[in-house]
């Protein structure tokens, strides 16, 4: 038995990247004209199974040494829970070793997991769908099964001799229609002539991120192999406040909302070895703290919004008095050198003249600083309102309290500030490097300007 499960496992495992379901030509519907079995579900509190089921294939997967394997515990614990209700008592213990309950958990948690997963908003469209393709000659199927896996699972059951051209091409359309396009086929080659059973599980997906990557901050950067080995490649950045950094005993990583409110990426890399070693050590419970640390960072700082708003007013009253100042310079110019009065046409003597344009050169200079104070306390209000504000602009890190306190429109950390110093001089001002998009247009254009007045 354990041999089948391991050979059923990599089925699974191979289908799992799928995404729907729809069959036709030559194959027959087995479900057509079956009445859904009456069923009452227990409530459902308890989602490790699938988690420690996912880990189980990591580390089975990592033993195999393929290069890239991807898989989906979702899929995989679907897809062996259809079998379980036609199980006989000694195959269902086995089930209910590898899916962590008994039937009624386990047909409770895979309709609870499918009604969860509809909830989802936003940008988020998510299609699950399930089919099992039974052989005509080898396979013998029992209404009763058909009934129940029906209830639970709602999947489209066929009947069609697997091993020929004609089921193979209505595997292919099923796959082809409800993964959108995206997987035009799951084979090229017929099924084995001793196939009985091909279980599908298709889980599509497509979302935006709640705050999307922005293209002018994808950087070339040294990606460090599992071999020790480097190859550059574009990082994609994106400001730390918008992620939730993950912090385990033997792992690190991130997790990345979708802007429907539900799901969320998570991408865990290990705190030292190499990552097929930690695919290999994996648990359901390791899978389980990763995303608690992630949730608990994500909800600790609860000042920050009210912090954020209190400084949206300081910077209004800096702007207000801002304005202020330079209407009052702008006036005093006026009213000292109103029009026609300039020295070089009025006779004045020589020494007054000089004295006039310097009086005047100051006040300019005294403007220009207003102007310029002014600058920064717009764009930190409009950092605000596009949600950037109190992030670093070069290190893409979080702005401590303390120093937008008391510097409400700092752009740069303290360490960024003295990097920034170091390269460009004391008194260069920071602007960040600016981009008009993707595909041509124009190139970065580094915005950096002097404060001061003797460089060109």
């Amino acid at each position: 038995m354990k041999k089948r499960l391991i050979k059923l496992i990599a089925l699974v495992m191979c289908a799992a990247m799928l995404t729907g379901c729809a069959a036709s030509g030559g194959v027959k519907n087995l479900t057509d004209g079956v009445n859904a079995a009456d069923v009452t579900l227990p409530e459902v509190t308890d989602y490790t199974m699938i988690g420690d089921l996912g880990a189980g294939l990591m580390q089975y997967a990592a033993a195999q040494e393929a290069e890239n394997p991807v898989l989906s515990p979702l899929s995989a614990y679907l897809c062996l829970s259809m079998l379980m209700p036609g199980a006989n008592e000694n195959t269902k213990a086995e089930f209910e070793k590898i899916l962590g309950a008994d039937w009624d958990y386990v047909s409770a948690l895979a309709a609870d997991i499918a009604a969860q997963l509809e909830k989802t908003g936003g940008s988020t469209k998510l299609d699950l769908a399930n089919s099992i393709w039974t052989d005509d000659d080898k396979a013998v199927i029992e209404e009763e099964w058909l009934k129940t896996v029906k209830a639970y699972f709602g999947p489209d059951i066929y009947s069609a001799d697997l091993p020929s051209d004609g089921a193979l091409k209505a595997i292919n359309k099923w796959v082809n229609d409800k993964t959108n396009g995206m997987i035009p086929k799951l084979h090229d080659d017929n099924y084995d002539k001793d196939t009985i059973m091909v279980l599908l599980n298709a889980l599509y997906m497509k979302a935006d991120w709640a705050h999307k990557f922005e293209g002018n901050y994808t950087n070339d950067r040294e990606f460090t192999k599992a071999d020790g080995s480097t190859v550059t490649v574009p990082f994609m950045n994106m400001y730390e406040a918008y992620e939730s950094y993950i912090k385990t005993e033997d792992a690190e990583g991130i997790m990345l909302p979708y802007d429907d409110g539900r799901l969320a990426f998570i991408a865990l890399k290990p705190g030292s070895g190499d990552a097929r070693g930690y695919a290999a050590s994996l648990t359901g419970a390791k899978l389980k703290e990763a995303i608690a640390a992630a949730k608990a960072e994500l909800a600790a700082n609860p000042e920050w919004e009210p912090f954020v708003q209190m400084q949206r007013q300081h910077l209004m009253d800096l702007r207000d008095r801002a304005l202020d100042n330079m209407s009052g310079v702008a006036r005093d110019t006026l009213r000292n050198h109103p029009e026609g009065s300039e020295a070089s046409g009025s006779g004045e003597h020589q020494a007054d003249a000089g004295s006039d344009a310097y009086d005047r050169d100051f006040a300019l200079s005294l403007l220009s600083k207003e102007q310029d104070g002014l600058y920064e306390i717009e764009q930190a209000l409009a950092r605000i309102d596009n949600g950037t504000y109190g992030i670093c602009e070069m290190s893409y890190k979080v702005i401590p309290i303390l120093r937008l306190e008391a510097i409400p429109f700092a752009r740069l950390t303290v360490e960024c500030q003295a990097q920034w110093e170091k390269e460009k001089g004391q008194n260069a001002r920071f602007r960040p490097r600016v981009a008009l998009g993707f595909a041509g247009g124009q190139n970065d254009v580094d915005l950096s300007v002097s404060l001061d007045d003797d460089e060109e």
